[in-house]
């Protein structure tokens, strides 16, 4: 029998990652659940030829002879560039990522057709060594089952939060060619979850509701969520219900409640900006010194060494709260072209510098999140914690003063210590591609979604308010007890202002009482307690629903239709005025689940 193949690919700055999953079809199946990695030549202490690694995600454009990417990386003589920024000059996104950006900055220098051309088949060449390696590795593990069964289903890809449907559509390019999908069909089998979604998801979400951070939990909780890559900080926030009511869905023994408030959010800086300062340093001061020696500034091949040593040290710089002793400086010795050798010291003072450069937007961003947290906390009565991934943060004492800082600002802000990837007992290399694939692996139909107890009401705005009234009628909720939808009606009779807004708005744990014991189901609503729908856990379910009249009574109706990928929320929308004025407005919209937020949206809207 076919297995489903998921594949999750996690594209990084100095590492690229790919996971294959093939969840269970039948009880007695093995379960498949495989990192894979590269292997290639490098040299070790023992002197074993080959190790495992991570794909280099970095290439050599600047390199006019040879290919802009190759496996390999021990011949190069030039500068590497990690292909991740080759996405902002491809995308045409180069002049509002520029400022932020200055390694994407620097392609900009050399950009033409041919130069985003050789990007391009760089992006192309690293993505189908993966996939090559992906095949020969099954291939190796299973046999002839895979030969039998090598179709590859559905692609999990992560990528930046700020990075919209230019940027999207680039890499849809880039893995058609790689996996050779047509272009007209890639996006059916492609599913973009953000960096920090794909961590959530896998410490979070199904994939661990019983075994991971919250075990059992009986009440609700908001988490912030921060991952650390090597260009960029990205950022979520979930929600999260009881872990322990109801089980049902796709990861029925084990998956929890839980979906994204608002929308995830990046901040660029990092461990590669911070090198690349610190490169460009070197650069600089070899026009002074280096001149007496060489004429010029740094070779491309030495430019290429000192950037190596200039990462070998970055995750060790940087400022020590409270023990500047253990602040650190370095030492590069440059050879010249003439047989000699120019020593340069990097005083901590600078590379506090860099560091704080490097660093200043991801921080100040998270020091805003923090707040936030803090704020929804006080205000929705609902406990609050913060969960950091990445920039080397899953490693015991490594980058030390990005940790300190953290957790300065964490305590700054009043919130609980924040949890590090490393704190987390089912820690592994794989956790953003593992997580990427747990969100289609675990993802539910718009009826599972609806069916964990929504309630659907109806938000108003008048035409001078600056923002929508606090709570919406409820006019649809799905009772988990009678395991029915409870519908009513949204009668406003008193006559309308013109220009009155309407939307639907969407709390997708409207049915969730505090649990005594994980063996005690909710209890009915009582009809004192329907209560509308607040602004407690809601977002926008459908935000144009028929304006108003003058005079107008405005009376709406909710009901559910379908099921599956054709599952509607019909709604009839019925204004009186005078004189006998009768309007009548019914709509069909139909949802579908968003693996990454878990959350229903509107798909299509169909006026009838």
């Amino acid at each position: 029998k076919h297995r489903r193949q998921l594949v999750g690919i996690d594209l990084g700055c100095s590492g690229s990652r790919i996971m294959v999953v093939c969840p269970l079809m039948r009880p007695y199946d093995d379960p498949l659940n495989l990192l894979v990695r590269a292997i290639y030549p490098i040299r070790r202490l023992n002197d074993t030829p080959w190790a495992w690694q991570d794909f280099p995600a970095h290439g050599y454009p600047y390199d006019d002879d040879a290919p802009a990417y190759d496996q390999n990386t021990r011949w190069r003589q030039f500068e590497p560039v990690p292909l991740k920024y080759a996405f902002y000059l491809l995308a045409k996104e180069l002049d509002e990522a520029a400022p932020r950006h200055p390694m994407a900055q620097e392609l900009a220098i050399y950009d033409s057709p041919e130069f985003r051309s050789k990007l391009y088949s760089g992006l192309v060449a690293l993505i189908r060594s993966m996939r090559t390696r992906k095949d020969a590795y099954l291939t190796e593990r299973l046999g002839r089952l895979f030969h039998y069964n090598r179709a590859m289903d559905h692609l999990c890809v992560t990528i930046p939060a700020p990075w919209n449907s230019s940027f999207q559509q680039v890499y849809l390019n880039v893995l058609a060619e790689a996996f050779e999908i047509p272009r007209e069909t890639v996006h059916e089998r492609v599913t973009f979850v953000t960096e920090s979604d794909a961590w959530a998801h896998h410490f979070l979400g199904p994939l661990h509701g019983g075994d991971g951070y919250r075990n059992d939990a009986t009440s609700e909780e908001v988490v912030l969520v921060l991952c650390f890559g090597g260009h960029m900080m990205n950022g979520s926030v979930f929600w999260l219900g009881p872990t322990n009511w109801p089980r049902n869905g796709p990861g029925e023994n084990g998956s929890n409640r839980f979906f994204r408030l608002g929308d995830s959010f990046g901040a660029p800086g990092g461990e590669e900006l911070l090198v690349h300062y610190l490169v460009e340093y070197v650069d600089d001061y070899g026009l002074i010194v280096f001149s007496t020696q060489t004429g010029r500034a740094l070779f491309p091949a030495k430019k290429a060494d000192v950037h190596d040593r200039c990462k070998s040290f970055a995750r060790d710089l940087g400022p020590h709260l409270n023990n500047p002793s253990r602040e650190r400086a370095f030492t590069l010795i440059v050879n010249t072209t003439k047989g000699g050798s120019v020593r340069l010291e990097i005083s901590n003072a600078a590379c506090n510098y860099f560091w704080e450069c490097a660093n200043r937007h991801p921080l100040k961003v998270a020091a805003e999140q923090f707040a936030l947290l803090r704020r929804i906390m006080r205000h929705r009565k609902v406990a609050g914690s913060v969960m950091v991934s990445g920039g080397g943060l899953e490693y015991e004492l490594y980058n030390f003063p990005l940790l300190l800082r953290l957790q300065q600002l964490v305590k700054d802000a009043g919130l609980p210590r924040p949890h590090f990837e490393r704190d987390i007992h089912n820690h592994e290399q794989s956790s953003a591609t593992r997580g990427a694939i747990a969100t289609v692996e675990y993802a539910l139909t718009a009826r599972q979604f609806l069916t964990q107890g929504v309630g659907i009401g109806v938000q108003r705005k008048l035409p001078n308010a600056t923002e929508w009234e606090d709570q919406a009628p409820l006019v649809l909720y799905y009772d988990l007890v009678a395991k029915d939808y409870q519908q009513y009606t949204y009668t406003n009779a008193a006559p309308q202002v013109e220009g009155t807004q309407f939307r639907l708005i969407c709390d997708p744990l409207y049915h969730v009482l505090p649990l005594e014991s994980r063996y005690h189901a909710p209890k009915p609503k009582s009809k004192a307690e329907r209560i509308p729908i607040g602004s407690l856990r809601s977002y926008v379910l459908f935000d144009d629903l028929p304006a108003v009249q003058e005079g107008d009574k405005y009376n709406c109706e909710v009901s559910i239709e379908g099921s599956g990928k054709e599952t509607f929320v019909v709604v009839q929308v019925k204004q009186t005025g005078q004189p006998n004025r009768i309007r009548t407005t019914n709509l069909r919209l139909c949802l579908g689940f968003n693996p990454g937020t878990r959350l229903a949206n509107v798909i299509r809207a169909e006026k009838q």
